[in-house]
């Protein structure tokens, strides 16, 4: 894999840009705009003049990682919906160019129990402000079925598994939103996040 060093250059100021974050279940979200302290809009302008940091892109089946979380299962793969998403330096990204390896077999085979315990032994710090240090998370190395059959069959059900739930959630929530909008009648209006001690909830 190679990591992704070159931060975007440039920003048009009015062009409004996707930021993206990762779940402990492995999925990638949308950092929205507007809530806790993330500014009202992803702008180009908010990323040159407020936060000029490095800012990096990430590409469709790039594997990007929570360098604060990663020992949470913050390890995801990047997919379409977020292609040219943004993110801080504290998410790594990486382009997966092994071709003997199946991209979504890397984001799978890196959630297991083994790499999840690797993960954690080479995670320092303290309380829930614990970090992995990108040379230590490069060292790892992985082992792999190099038939690309193989390496589906063992992540198959897995996968399934995975859509099923996705889309349960999906209709579970919906369906409470109809019920919310029946009593309430603020239409499809969401709680802002309950964010603790003040800290920014960029990791759920």
């Amino acid at each position: 894999m190679n990591r992704r060093t070159e931060p975007l250059a440039t920003f048009n100021a009015d062009h409004v840009y996707q930021v993206m974050t990762i779940s402990q279940k492995g999925e990638i979200r949308a950092r929205e705009a507007g809530k806790g302290n993330n500014p009202p809009t992803w702008t180009g302008d908010y990323f040159e003049t407020v936060s000029p940091g490095d800012w990096f892109a990430a590409e469709t089946n790039d594997l990007v990682f929570s360098s604060i979380d990663l020992w949470k299962g913050c390890v995801a793969l990047v997919p379409e919906a977020f292609s040219g998403a943004l993110v801080t330096k504290e998410f790594p990204i990486y382009e997966i160019t092994d071709q003997r390896l199946l991209p979504e077999f890397v984001q799978t085979l890196l959630r297991t129990r083994y790499y999840q315990r690797a993960f954690r032994a080479i995670t320092t710090g303290h309380s829930n402000r614990r970090r992995t240090q990108v040379p230590d998370f490069e060292e790892i190395e992985i082992a792999f079925p190099a038939d690309h059959d193989e390496q589906r069959r063992l992540i198959r059900d897995i996968v399934e598994a995975a859509t099923g739930v996705r889309e349960a959630s999906g209709k579970l929530k919906h369906e409470l939103q109809i019920l919310s909008d029946f009593i309430d009648g603020r239409g499809d209006e969401e709680l802002a996040p309950i964010v603790e001690d003040n800290a920014e909830a960029v990791n759920e």
